[in-house]
C-alpha cells in the first residue's frame, strides 16, 4: 500500500471532512498533447509490466499495472510530442492512501482559548494541531516548538508535515481525463453546486480554465481521523525517566513510541519502524516504557500519549 500526501486549499478542507467532496481533479504534470481529431488517442490502464508480450485481443482479460496508463490510438503522434507513451498516477491507485495536507498557522496568531498550549492551528477551523510539542520537539520561550522551522506566518498546504495531517483518504479509483469532461453530477461531488461554480473555483486556484487540459480524476473515501488531532501530550524519554510519579499517573494510557534518531514511529510489538502514523503501534504505557526504558539519549525517544477517543479509533481500525 502506497501512502502519499495531497494538498487541499483551506475552503475545501471542511468539505472533505464532512464527506460532501469525494472526488478531486489535479492537473497532470508533463501531460499528453492536446486532442487532435486527425490523430485520436486516449489513455487506458496499462497491462502489467510482468507481461512482456501479448495480443491486443487479450487486453481486457490481462492484469493491469496499478496506477499506470498508456496510449491507445495514435501512439506515434503522442510519442513525437512527448517522447513517452506512459503516465504513472502520482496519487497511487485503488487501495492506496492519501494524507490530507492543509494550511497551518502558529497558535500565537490567534488568542484561542484551547486546553494546553497548541503550537499550531489548522487554518480551516482553527483547531489545535497538537496541544503539546510533537515528536522530538522542544519548547521555546514563546510557547512554540522548535519543529516549526519556517519563518512564514502561515504554512501552506504544500509544506504541511506528515505528522500534522488529521485526515486520511483511501483511493477508490484514479483515471486521466480532460478537464472539460466534468459533468454536473461530478461538479457536485467536487463540493460545488454546478459546473459553473467548479469552473470559477478551478480558475481561482489554478489560474485558468482550459477544457482540453489533462487532469487526474481521483475518487476517494475518508477514513477515520488520523493521529495528530488526537495526541494529548508528548513526553520526552528524559522527562519520563526523571519522574516516577508521572509514569505512575500515565499507567493504563495508550501511547505511541517516536524515535527522533530515525524520524519514525515504532511498529506494533516492536516490529521495526514506520514513517506513517497509520501503521504505528499503539502500546499500553507500561509496555511502551518497558521497551524504551534502557534506550540512551542518542535514540531521542518520546512517547505520544493518546486521548481516549484516539485509542478507541485505533482499536476499531
Amino acid at each position: 500500500m502506497r501512502i502519499t500526501g495531497i494538498p487541499f486549499s483551506t475552503p475545501l478542507v471542511p468539505k472533505v471532512m464532512d464527506d460532501s467532496k469525494d472526488v478531486t481533479r489535479r492537473l497532470m504534470r508533463d501531460p499528453p498533447p492536446p486532442p487532435n481529431p486527425e490523430q485520436p488517442f486516449s489513455l487506458a490502464p496499462a497491462v502489467s509490466r510482468a507481461i512482456k508480450f501479448y495480443s491486443l485481443n487479450d487486453y481486457e482479460r490481462l492484469p493491469k499495472e496499478p496506477g499506470l496508463f498508456d496510449v491507445s490510438g495514435s501512439v506515434g503522434y503522442v510519442r513525437d510530442r512527448c517522447a513517452k507513451t506512459e503516465w504513472m498516477s502520482p496519487y497511487g491507485s485503488a487501495g492506496d492512501r492519501l494524507y490530507v495536507k492543509e494550511q497551518l498557522e502558529p497558535s500565537s496568531m490567534r488568542g484561542a482559548a484551547i486546553t494546553g498550549t497548541p503550537i499550531a492551528l489548522y487554518s480551516a477551523d482553527h483547531r489545535a494541531v497538537l496541544p503539546s510539542a510533537p515528536p522530538g520537539g522542544h519548547r521555546r520561550a514563546d510557547g512554540l516548538s522548535s519543529w516549526y522551522p519556517w519563518r512564514a506566518r502561515v504554512i501552506t498546504p504544500r509544506y504541511c508535515p506528515r505528522w500534522a495531517s488529521r485526515t486520511t483518504l483511501e483511493v477508490l479509483s484514479v483515471r486521466p481525463e480532460h478537464l472539460g469532461d466534468i459533468t454536473e453530477a461530478e461538479a457536485i461531488r467536487e463540493g460545488t453546486a454546478s459546473v459553473a461554480d467548479f469552473r470559477a473555483l478551478w480558475t481561482k486556484i489554478n489560474g485558468a480554465w482550459t477544457p482540453d487540459a489533462w487532469v487526474w480524476r481521483v475518487e476517494y473515501r475518508r477514513l477515520a481521523a488520523t493521529a495528530s488531532a488526537v495526541v494529548e501530550k508528548t513526553y520526552p524519554h528524559a522527562q519520563l525517566r526523571r519522574s516516577p510519579k508521572l509514569r505512575e499517573r500515565l499507567a493504563g494510557r495508550q501511547a505511541r513510541i517516536w524515535s527522533a534518531e530515525h524520524g519514525t514511529w515504532w511498529r506494533p510489538n516492536g516490529g521495526g519502524y514506520t514513517g506513517t502514523k497509520d501503521s504505528a503501534g499503539v502500546y499500553e504505557f507500561s509496555d511502551a516504557w518497558s521497551r524504551v526504558r534502557s534506550c540512551g539519549p542518542e535514540k531521542m525517544i518520546s512517547l505520544e500519549i493518546l486521548t481516549q477517543s484516539a485509542a478507541a479509533a485505533k482499536q476499531v481500525a
